[in-house]
């Protein structure tokens, strides 16, 4: 069975059986008895542990002890509570309404017989020369009743047993029982009935309603509701009451008794709402009086868990498995601790490892991150080895060695990541930036990944504009080229004006630009279907459940495919072709004759003959490149209309990080003297983005500089003049503007090599593109600042800056926290005094693993598992889980750093 540590159980401590004086189940009867079992084990959120109250007895104990002895009751952990009423009356408002003080001392089962010899045997019920006997037990309150009953006048005289008649007027002094228990050597818990102890006016008998409550541990209540209990919960919290107050069914009745209304009584089996985070024993009741607020909840079902775990770790390493630094020899390999099949269990809340240097802490997470894929720096320093046969082979793959069983989304932070994340801003931006967006707070509209999205289409757009820019600008000087070709071929054949001449030069044009229109559909054709086959690829998806809108689209994909099976008869194209190219031989060939009438050399003809054939690919080239400047130039139009968008989103995204970063700042302020508020705050970080925009301006030009460029460090001195104005108000100036802060009448090589690109007004704007594409991108160069007692972080101490870091990876985020070691570089007393409670506040919310060695953090931090690694002879660590409030190895967790002072410090918060 899978160990986890202290998990949520249902505890009902206040529970009667059918041997109590007073009870329905229809008394001390066999048949009774099995009813009352198996309704216990038939409960659909079933009992864990059961307090049984019998009032003075244990009998009702001793008697379901048996029915575990015979295989009933198996999962159940039960304890003994005796309940006592106090001589100490309250009123409850109505005439003659008074009701004692229920008094109930639950006992450790581990001492039973004890019970009986050291508690209800020398308890003392003397009434002046009425009674004096010593020792509860049925015998003595009968005797007790049957005095009474003749004492009493027979006209006042009930019909009521003399057990009935004991059992109603038997009442003790609280502070003899509290002396006598202390006196008795057991462990005992004493809990307050809630709703006698309310009875006890404030006007009448405040001090004695006060020496009550200072000498209880718990609060007992029987809530008809969790609402019922929780409006008793807050009338203590009025009070001042600090001690735990718990919900018991008081059961008296079966869980399906009825009363005359048909409605299910209160007072019955399974009536609680108590669950206790513990292991199933009376240390680990214990833990409810040191954390109440961890280790108790009222509801109808248990606490949810953190939702992302790291369930186990099953490693597997073949006994003779070896580690060793790389670049050091084999030789020098030693063995590796984590040897053999091992399934390593964490707890979803807070699992600590402790144990010596060298014992595998570390490295178990650091498994865990390499299997993961995290960051860390275990594997980057070591390698293992196998021995298989006479052969060593290094692992490259944990993977038939290593499984992780939960969510495969963790956080890990290694030994000196904590000092890097401290160091190194854009580290700690990265990690408060990922936790805000993992858990963000909707208090804009706005949603993190959505406008992410955005900002990276909005900066894919900007690529394709500068694409279109640079794609316009060789698209002109084509067609200026191509412009001239015509030009300069139509005058050669413009030369001559004779008739014939002129009409078999038409004919053969007629013919080329034919040609050269189809062949240029042809080719838009093509690109077209693949076009459309790509779509139909990328969109043809078959949905398991499609909406309208999918129905539509696959509509229209339907229509894609049918238009692109009724392909036009290429043949037919093709022999157009044939017959047009056929008749332009067949010109061309009059052509070559006319031209050798007139008495020309071969060269000139072939020179007329090319300019022929040339000028209608010049003309179609000349169409072609005009329209798709055209249409270019319409996306550039669109492309300024959606610039302001870029600037919106951005804006957004920021507002949407500033947001965020208020509660958590607000989280962040200290109530500690020993720690200073920590806060945040977001920043656009406009040096590298300069940076990133000088790269991409430098790489971008590369093929425009000439090699004659010859500085030492051309990018410095280019840089230092293209920054001359800072690159925010580039993009609002002309290219006129821009330039004319260089020095025209005797620049230097680098202005000269501006001067020189800039002419092109495509180079300018190419430029403004690429300042716009860095600007408009907060994701990548968004800077988050972090503050101790409002100076930044970078100007304070090392330990303020690792406090801040520590501080902030607890609090942001919802993924499992794995820290290697937190306490480096950390003072114990803010170990001990804040960063305890702020781990207990967290580990609610989200698993968190720590490597330690510091007993503040396992034991005040209160961890739920415990696991201690130690390396046997052969080299082979050894993991024992526990808990806190297991006392058999109690021993490990005082061998902490700090431990012995740790469990004082526990103690002392019961004390107070």
């Amino acid at each position: 069975m899978e160990y986890k540590g202290s998990k949520w159980r249902k505890w009902d401590l206040h529970v009667h059986t059918p041997i109590s004086t007073h009870q329905n189940y229809g008394g001390d009867k066999s048949e009774n008895w099995d009813k009352y079992v198996k309704q216990i084990e038939d409960l659909t959120n079933p009992y864990s542990v059961m307090g049984v109250n019998d009032y003075f007895t244990i009998e009702g104990y001793k008697k379901l002890i048996k029915f575990q002895e015979k295989g009933k009751l198996q999962n159940i952990e039960l304890f003994p509570i005796i309940e006592l009423r106090v001589r100490t009356f309250g009123s409850l408002g109505d005439k003659d309404a008074w009701k004692r003080v229920n008094l109930h001392v639950l006992f450790d089962n581990k001492n039973i017989e004890q019970i009986e010899t050291q508690f209800l045997n020398l308890l003392k019920f003397e009434y002046s020369t009425i009674f004096k006997k010593t020792g509860l037990n049925r015998k003595n309150l009968i005797e007790f009743g049957e005095c009474i009953i003749a004492e009493t006048p027979v006209e006042k005289r009930l019909n009521t047993s003399p057990i009935s008649v004991g059992f109603n007027n038997l009442n003790f002094s609280y502070r003899d029982i509290c002396e006598l228990l202390e006196k008795s050597g057991l462990n005992y818990i004493i809990a307050l009935g809630k709703a006698e102890w309310d009875a006890l006016r404030w006007d009448a008998s405040i001090a004695e309603k006060k020496d009550i409550i200072n000498r209880s541990h718990l609060m007992f209540t029987a809530s008809a509701s969790v609402k019922a209990y929780q409006r008793s919960a807050n009338k203590l919290i009025e009070q001042s009451i600090k001690i735990p107050l718990l919900d018991c069914s008081d059961a008296h009745s079966y869980c399906d008794e009825t009363d005359k209304d048909d409605n299910l009584i209160k007072d019955r089996l399974g009536n609680c709402n108590t669950w206790i985070k513990a292991d199933k024993t009376f240390e680990g009741l214990k833990q409810v009086l040191y954390e109440p607020q961890n280790r108790l909840f009222i509801g109808e079902l248990a606490p949810i868990l953190p939702p992302r775990q790291i369930k186990s770790l099953k490693i597997n390493f073949p006994s003779h498995t070896l580690i060793g630094r790389k670049g050091d020899k084999l030789e020098k390999a030693s063995t590796f601790c984590l040897k053999g099949e091992k399934t390593i269990n964490f707890s979803p809340f807070f699992t600590c490892l402790i144990g010596g240097r060298g014992s595998g802490k570390s490295t178990v997470l650091n498994l865990i991150a390499q299997k993961l894929e995290e960051r860390n720096s275990f594997f980057d320093i070591n390698n293992l080895y196998t021995i298989e046969g006479e052969s060593t082979k290094k692992v490259k793959d944990l993977e038939p060695y290593v499984d992780v069983d939960g969510t495969s989304e963790v956080e890990y932070i290694s030994q000196n990541q904590v000092e890097a994340f401290a160091e190194d801003k854009e580290e700690l931006t990265s990690a408060i930036y990922e936790r805000i967006v993992q858990n963000p707070k909707d208090s804009t509209g706005l949603d993190f990944r959505i406008i992410e999205n955005k900002i990276i289409k909005n900066v894919e757009r900007i690529n394709a504009q500068i694409k279109d820019v640079k794609t316009v600008f060789e698209k002109r000087t084509h067609l200026k080229e191509t412009k001239t070709f015509l030009s300069n071929d139509e005058l050669i054949v413009n030369s001559s004006k004779n008739p014939q001449y002129s009409t078999i030069t038409k004919q053969i044009n007629t013919s080329g630009e034919k040609i050269e229109k189809i062949n240029s559909s042809k080719l838009n054709y093509e690109e077209l279907t693949t076009s459309l086959e790509s779509l139909i690829t990328k969109y043809d998806v078959t949905l398991v459940s499609p909406n309208i809108i999918d129905v539509e689209i696959q509509k229209i994909i339907g229509e894609l495919k049918a238009t692109l099976k009724n392909k036009f008869d290429e043949k037919i194209i093709n022999n157009e072709i044939e017959k047009l190219t056929k008749e332009q031989i067949l010109f061309s060939g009059k052509l070559e004759d006319y031209l050798k009438s007139q008495g020309l050399s071969q060269e000139n003809i072939n020179d007329y003959e090319r300019a022929v054939k040339a000028i209608p690919q010049h003309k179609t080239a000349i169409e072609l490149l005009t329209s798709e400047i055209e249409n270019i130039d319409k996306s550039t139009k669109k492309f300024e209309e959606e610039r302001k968008i870029y600037v919106s989103d951005r804006a957004n995204l920021e507002l949407l990080i500033k947001e965020n970063l208020i509660p958590l700042n607000e989280d962040l302020k200290s109530t500690n003297p020993n720690v200073k508020d920590i806060s945040f705050e977001y920043q656009y970080d406009i040096e590298k983005a300069k940076a990133a925009i000088f790269e991409d301006f430098w790489n971008y030009f590369e093929y425009k500089r000439p090699k004659e460029f010859g500085l030492n460090s051309p990018s410095d001195a280019v840089q230092r003049y293209l920054f001359g104005i800072e690159p925010q108000e580039v993009l609002t100036q002309t290219k006129v503007e821009f330039v004319s802060q260089f020095n025209t009448n005797n620049p230097k090589q680098a202005e000269q090599y501006l001067l020189k690109l800039f002419e092109e007004d495509a180079f300018f704007e190419i430029y403004q593109l690429i300042i716009l594409r860095v600007l408009i991108n907060p994701i990548k160069f968004k800077w988050i600042t972090g503050f101790y007692d409002s100076k930044e972080l970078r100007n304070s101490s090392f330990g303020q800056r690792c406090t801040a870091v520590i501080v902030a990876l607890l609090n942001f985020g919802n993924k499992p926290l794995i820290i290697d070691e937190p306490e480096a570089h950390l003072d114990s007393k803010l170990i001990a005094e804040y960063l305890v409670d702020l781990v207990k506040r967290r580990k609610e919310e989200r698993q968190i693993i720590f490597a330690t060695h510091n007993a503040n953090f396992v034991v005040n931090g209160d961890a739920e598992l415990i696991l201690h690694l130690e390396v046997d002879e052969h080299n082979e660590t050894i993991i024992t889980p526990l808990t806190i409030e297991n006392t058999i190895h109690r021993d490990k967790l005082l061998l902490l750093e700090g431990g012995e002072e740790a469990f004082k410090k526990r103690d002392k918060r019961l004390i107070n």
